[in-house]
Formats: C-alpha cells, structure tokens, sequence
C-alpha cells in the first residue's frame, strides 16, 4: 500500500500543477486525485498506518490506541487534504476543513509523542512525522492570504480578481456579488455556456 500511496500523492502533486499552470486537463485530474487519495486514507488508513497487509488482516497483534490513532490519522488527512484543495480551487469550506484538520493534528501529535517518549514504537515516530508535515501544510495554508491565492490561481482572469476584491470591501453589496458570480462564471465557463448563462440571468 505504500506505493499507491506514493502514486497517489504523485498523480495529486502533477494534478495540482496542472491546474496552477492551466493545462486543460488539471481540475478534473486535481479532482479526481483527491478524492483517490481521500478514499485511500479513508478506508485503508487503519490497515496502511499499522503496516497491516491486505492478504492477511488481522488486529490480533494491534492494540486498541494504535487503531484509534490510525483512525484520527486518516480523519486528519481528509480534513487537511480537502482544505488545501478547496482553498486552490477556490471553494468555500476550506478554511474550517483546515482548522479542524490542524487542531486535530495538533491532539495526535502531543498523544504520539507523548507514547513514543514512553515505548518508542515506530508506529508513533511515524505519526509524529505525518502529524508535522500535515500542520506545517495547513499552517502555510492558513497563513496564505486567501486574495492571494486568488490573485495566483485566477491570474488569467483579471476581471474576476478585480471583482473578488471589489466584492471583499462590501459583501452586502448586491450589485458586487452578482458581479463576482458573473466573472466566476464568465472565467471557468467555455464561451457557449456563459452565453447560455447570461441568457438565463
């Protein structure tokens, strides 16, 4: 399992710089990834974070802290995943999705480490390690501007930057909001489907 984890990651690394570099193909690919990557962790994450093979499950051998740890793990994963790429892609939801992931993170981290000082099991050592580069992710994350992600990520799209940050100044104005939703749709919409939209409006 450590190498479809390693290709998963891969592909959401390859995926995630075709969408900041707007090859075609990138937000399909960064979507579909994710959600791989979310399931692996998801339904694997107990088996793969206690070295558990799939030929012969078994949790004779695995205490009960040691599963629960691996549980949290994988719930801290798709918190922290899902945040970092709903804050790329613009989505709403990211920043709690990232804060949850991060105190979370936080919880496992101080528990793991706290056990491996007592036992030194190589089980903790890795957590402790994913739990670091998972809030040092989220921090970075968190800490980034969320205008400056879209300055990055819609930076073909001037009108639409120009209307997120028009619409941040008042976001009771009626007439901003319409404006941002025009240009959001105007900027990840081909031509016939926004024309089809502003017949609509």
């Amino acid at each position: 399992m450590k190498l479809a984890e390693k290709i998963l990651i891969l592909i959401t690394i390859i995926a995630l710089l075709f969408k900041l570099f707007f090859v075609p193909t990138g937000e399909t690919l960064l979507s579909l990834s994710t959600y791989l990557l979310v399931f692996f962790y998801g339904i694997f994450g107990v088996l793969y974070f206690n070295n558990i093979s799939l030929k012969t499950i078994s949790f004779k051998s695995i205490s009960s802290g040691k599963i629960i740890g691996a549980i949290g793990l994988g719930i801290v994963h798709l918190f922290v995943i899902g945040g970092v790429v709903l804050k790329i892609k613009s989505l709403p939801g990211n920043v709690p999705s990232l804060y949850i992931g991060l105190l979370l993170n936080i919880i496992i981290f101080v528990i793991s480490y706290i056990k491996y000082k007592k036992n030194r099991l190589k089980f903790y050592k890795n957590v402790i390690i994913r739990t670091s580069v998972l809030s040092l992710l989220g921090l970075i994350l968190i800490l980034i501007p969320y205008t400056v992600v879209i300055e990055f990520t819609m930076r073909n799209h001037p009108e639409y930057v120009k209307a997120f940050k028009e619409y941040n100044k008042d976001k009771s104005n009626k007439t901003a909001a319409e404006n941002l939703e025009r240009e959001y749709y105007r900027a990840t919409m081909d031509k016939d489907e926004f024309e089809d939209y502003i017949k609509k409006k």
